[in-house]
């Protein structure tokens, strides 16, 4: 499996935001007259989302869990083994996750290749497929890039991502919306991904124009657990970190 071309879309934001102002301040005149008004401002390109929805509940089964790097809470099912940043640096740690987990090897490297464009800030696998032989190891990734984007920005950002995920895995686009979140709003992305031995895989993908930055929350696996997963409902119930 290989998620560079997913992972590596986000670095198009450095490039993508324009900050637009100006006024016009009053004019002179000889004789008294009203002050004209500054005229209106476009906002910043990059102006930080507002949230348009509040949090749900988790649902059941899972746990919030703090991922500081995307300024976010996002609920991880109970028992699911997590690396957050640093664990993902140790290099002992790393080696031992892509031993038992299948396809971790892949996402790992991709994430790496990332360097500082899109930093991974939370990956939690299933435990109970390590060390076998699946195809993929169900998993949840949090990605943060920066600055965060908004508006028709938040399209073209989701945009490369769509293009690479079908390039990189061969994936047929199933759905594609707006959606809104907790954390602002974003652009929802569902793939088939071509079945292995059989078994039918699939990724759900939002692209969140969070305060914090822009948010690749992806949630990767067999079709059957990643629909148990819900993670309609897992995004519903993010919240912002104080």
């Amino acid at each position: 499996m290989r998620l560079r071309a997913v992972m590596a879309a986000p670095s198009a934001l450095a490039i993508a935001a324009v900050l637009v102002a100006g006024c016009i301040g009053p004019t002179p005149s000889p004789s008294p007259s009203p002050t004209p008004s500054p005229r209106p401002t476009a906002p910043p390109a990059t102006a930080v989302p507002t949230p348009a929805t509040t949090s749900a509940a988790p649902p059941s089964g899972s746990a919030l869990v703090d991922v500081p790097a995307a300024g976010a809470r996002l609920p991880v099912p109970v028992g699911w083994e997590q690396a957050d940043a640093d664990a993902l640096d140790d290099p002992v740690r790393r080696a031992d996750i892509v031993a038992r987990y299948p396809g971790a090897d892949a996402l790992l490297a991709a994430a790496s290749e990332m360097g500082d464009r899109a930093v991974p800030a939370l990956v939690a696998f299933d435990p109970s497929v390590a060390g076998t032989d699946v195809p993929l190891a169900p998993n949840i990734a949090v990605l943060v890039a920066q600055p965060p984007v908004s508006g028709p920005m938040l399209d073209l950002v989701a945009g490369f991502i769509g293009g690479g995920f079908k390039d990189a895995f061969g994936a047929e686009e199933t759905a594609r919306g707006r959606v809104d979140t907790p954390l602002g709003e974003a652009v929802r992305l569902e793939y088939a991904l071509a079945p292995r031995d059989g078994v039918a895989l699939t990724a759900i993908e939002y692209v969140i124009g969070a305060p914090a930055g822009t948010l690749l929350v992806s949630v990767l696996g067999p079709a059957d657990v990643v629909a148990a997963l819900d993670p309609d409902a897992l995004v519903a119930a993010m919240e912002a970190m104080p």
